[in-house]
């Protein structure tokens, strides 16, 4: 699989499923990593740095990106945050 360059909106799905998992979505956490081109994987990969982020995880080399995709948007809604990620 060739490596996947994540894009802010990338980030900002990871960061929906993070604040509010797949249970609210027709679509799982699965799906939607293999269709934006990155898998399953290494969606739930992202999302576990930003629970690290948040301070209830243990990894601790998340991007810099992500970071500054949690600074910015980690107040905003379910909603907002559908939108803004094209969910």
């Amino acid at each position: 699989m060739k490596r996947h360059h994540w894009t802010e909106e990338d980030d900002i799905v990871a960061l929906y499923f993070y604040k509010f998992g797949d249970l609210r979505r027709s679509s799982s956490l699965e799906v939607v990593g293999d269709n934006r081109g990155m898998g399953g994987g290494s969606l739930r990969m992202r999302v576990a740095n930003f629970r690290a982020i948040g301070g209830g995880g243990s990894l601790d080399h998340a991007a810099q990106q992500s970071r500054s995709v949690y600074q910015r948007y980690a107040h905003l809604s379910e909603v907002e945050l559908r939108k803004l990620g094209g969910l």
